[in-house]
């Protein structure tokens, strides 16, 4: 009796430490997934909501990062006359184009959170936009939405001074002042890219 007690308890030791062993490579080689799932909500890579479906104007940008991943990002420009109930209105020299109009403005780099993509974003755009009257530009990382590649630290890194670049490489917008704003993942990205 006492043999089949310490063979059963050796086979329970064994067959703990073997599902342990593979719960921690699974951990280990999905890490990834479970940091970035870029693939979340459901559709989130097809479904992606343009800025017109709010009434905002914007424009479609693609980026290369150093890496050479492009990167599908939005960029909402200021005009003189925004023609919304919510849109703060501002003195505005009536010989001043929209784009001289919107170098006078802020300009806000946002960075999503690590669930959906930069569409399910732009009700918070539309605050900038509107109620701040910024210039918004939205970053779609690497692995989301219809940007290309899979996501990761160093990768994130790379798109976040890729949108810094671009914005400052921007005739209208180079000489604003720049916000960084980032939610959830987006923070640390945020974070990152201010401290250098």
């Amino acid at each position: 009796m006492c043999a089949f007690i310490g063979n059963f308890t050796r086979g329970v030791v064994g067959v703990c430490a073997g599902v342990g062993t593979i719960a921690c490579g699974l951990l280990y080689y999905g890490q990834n997934y479970l940091i970035y799932p870029s693939a979340f909500p459901p559709e989130s890579r097809s479904d992606v909501p343009k800025p017109d479906m709010y009434g905002l104007p914007y424009v479609d940008v693609e980026l290369k990062t150093e890496d050479n991943v492009l990167l599908r990002c939005y960029l909402l420009m200021q005009r003189k006359e925004v023609n919304h109930s919510c849109a703060l209105q501002l003195p505005v020299d009536d010989g001043m184009s929209n784009d001289e109009f919107a170098a006078t403005r802020p300009t806000v780099i946002m960075f999503h959170g690590n669930g959906g993509n930069l569409g399910h974003r732009i009700p918070l755009a539309l605050v900038f936009y509107l109620a701040m009257r910024c210039n918004v530009f939205m970053l779609s990382y690497r692995g989301y939405a219809r940007s290309e590649g899979s996501p990761s630290e160093s990768g994130l890194c790379k798109d976040a001074q890729a949108a810094l670049d671009y914005v400052l490489a921007n005739p209208v917008l180079q000489k604003t002042p720049v916000i960084l704003y980032g939610q959830s993942l987006g923070g640390a990205v945020a974070i990152h890219l201010a401290s250098r």
